[in-house]
């Protein structure tokens, strides 16, 4: 029986994970659902195709002959509903994909989300600072574990400069974590998101009233590109969830 495989997102996840699954299952049928009409590009190499380092056709290491090669069907959409009891995907055009095997290779931006809604549940049960602390807990760790203390320890540090590590790790992950979870209390989950979206411009800004540092085109464009998406969302009329 020939299995439907379909794959929620064009990007490196998905393409690799359609890769895959063709050369562990050479008769299956496979499908990536995405919603850009064109095929998989390389997001970072957006700005040096703004600042003219490399040609637009540099962009895109799996260009639409590879995809047929593969076999590989798109579908150009968004998923607004996935029923797994009756194995299907809804698209906002009203389209339905049935399938066997379903992957969500949807990128940072879902696994964000999912932190901001599942934060919001916790801080109704739990003080900011104990989740804060047990997050930072469980990742430090993660790490030793993944990298043990003899690959990052550095003794010829000295009290004062191990005292300094400490700090920029209190300020840098520990207080904004804090933070992240006062607000997703205080305002939500969706407000909380969408606040946290003006980040990267407030940076720039930082870096050169602070720092002096000059900002390129393309880092202004992406600034006012962020800035303009925050207005197109308009929290004002979502709920907190």
């Amino acid at each position: 029986m020939t299995r439907h495989y379909v794959i929620v997102g064009n990007g490196p996840a998905g393409v690799t994970a359609a890769e895959t699954v063709r050369r562990h299952d050479t008769g299956a049928e496979i499908t990536i659902v995405g919603d850009e009409a064109v095929s998989f590009y390389s997001r970072p190499g957006l700005a040096y195709l703004l600042t003219g380092t490399i040609p637009e056709k540099a962009l895109f290491s799996r260009p639409d002959r590879e995809y047929v090669r593969l076999g590989l069907h798109r579908s150009v959409g968004r998923v607004t509903a996935i029923d797994p009891g009756a194995h299907r995907v809804d698209l906002a055009d009203g389209a339905m994909l049935a399938y066997d095997r379903l992957l969500l290779a949807v990128g940072a931006a879902a696994a964000y989300a999912f932190m901001n809604v599942y934060g919001q549940k916790l801080t109704l049960e739990h003080a900011p600072m104990v989740i804060t602390t047990v997050t930072a807990t469980v990742s430090t760790l993660t790490i030793l574990v993944v990298l043990p203390p003899r690959h990052w320890f550095a003794p010829h540090y000295s009290p004062v400069q191990w005292l300094f590590v400490a700090a920029s790790g209190l300020l840098s992950t520990v207080l904004p974590m804090n933070l992240m979870y006062l607000g997703i209390r205080r305002i939500g989950a969706f407000h909380a998101s969408v606040v946290s979206i003006v980040e990267l411009p407030g940076i720039l800004v930082l870096a050169y009233l602070i720092l002096n540092e000059r900002m390129t085109l393309p880092q202004m464009l992406g600034g006012v590109l962020i800035l303009l998406s925050v207005a197109l969302i308009r929290p004002s009329g979502a709920s907190g969830v």
